[in-house]
């Protein structure tokens, strides 16, 4: 596309943006520009004295001059522009039909009022500048309010996202705390009350490998504690469960925390530490279930004992 080609393409732009062919959304550049750009501005008016001059020759038709007549005309500037046009036309008329027939006594009667006509065209000329500094003036207000509203709804857009991210943070730090806190009391084996009571420790084999014998426990009265040592044949999973039940009647006594197996040698041990008085002399069953990352809990091995109290 040449020059001359996108700059008739842009002065068309600008007479449809003069007589109200826009819409609010294509217009708003330009008024944009008119404001911060006086080139521009200047180019705009050289624009609209064509279109004007246009309108008063006759020479605008179908829409542009329907959209001319009801848009431009309407406006007190427009109409000011108009009439300064068709003076300036009438004027240039007669000048020409004075210079071609009228004799210098005419000659000189039309310079003796021509001084009046040229003072009536320059008080529409400033009548005319004063109605567009105000409309500039009040559009230069409007887009200022536009600017300020745009600006105030990306502060509050910018503040919620502030907010969400601070929050999401606050959550993600409290998520971590409470995992660390989880992790720490899975690992921590649960320790006897530091009341000077005795702690007894006993190694427990499941029932497969018990060769049909009940190992018994004896429990001294100033016992605080039985640390039961559950020998695991493999560590299938990363936690267990112990729930301790009397053998005769299948009433659950204790039931354990979240459980790790930890390393005896070359075998695994599960710790389970059951205070002393839930023990009563009696045939227990410790059962063993293996706790998956998914899903339900898996049963390992019974370890059957009796206690006997000394």
């Amino acid at each position: 596309m040449s020059p001359e080609t996108g700059r008739a393409r842009a002065d068309e732009t600008l007479v449809q943006y003069l007589i109200g062919g826009l819409t609010d959304d294509e217009a708003e550049p330009i008024d944009e520009l008119i404001v911060a750009d006086a080139e521009f501005e200047i180019r705009l008016r050289a624009v609209e004295d064509d279109l004007v001059d246009a309108y008063v020759n006759g020479e605008l038709a179908g829409d542009t001059r329907d959209r001319f007549t009801a848009h431009y005309l309407a406006s007190p500037a427009g109409r000011a522009r108009v009439e300064i046009a068709e003076a300036l036309r009438g004027y240039r008329r007669d000048d020409d039909r004075d210079d071609r027939a009228a004799t210098p006594a005419a000659r000189r009667s039309v310079l003796a009022w021509w001084p009046l006509a040229a003072a009536a065209v320059l008080l529409l000329a400033v009548g005319l500048l004063a109605i567009d500094n105000v409309r500039l003036r009040r559009e230069a207000t409007t887009m200022r309010e536009r600017q300020a509203a745009r600006e105030q709804r990306e502060q509050q857009l910018e503040d919620a996202i502030h907010r969400q991210q601070s929050a999401m943070a606050n959550a993600s730090q409290e998520l971590a705390r409470a995992r660390d806190a989880l992790a720490a009391g899975q690992a921590r084996t649960p320790e006897p009350p530091s009341t000077g009571a005795r702690v007894l420790a006993f190694v427990l084999l499941p029932a497969n490998r018990g060769a049909g014998e009940t190992p018994t426990i004896a429990i001294p009265a100033n016992a605080g504690a039985v640390l039961l040592r559950l020998q695991l044949d493999g560590d299938d999973h990363a936690r267990y469960t112990v729930v301790l039940k009397a053998a005769v009647t299948d009433r659950i006594v204790w039931r354990s925390g979240v459980l790790r197996a930890v390393s005896a040698g070359d075998r695994k041990m599960l710790p389970a530490s059951v205070p002393a008085s839930v023990l009563r002399p009696g045939a227990y069953v410790a059962d063993v279930a293996g706790l998956p990352a998914q899903g339900p809990s898996e049963s390992v091995d019974p370890y059957p004992f009796r206690v006997v109290l000394q």
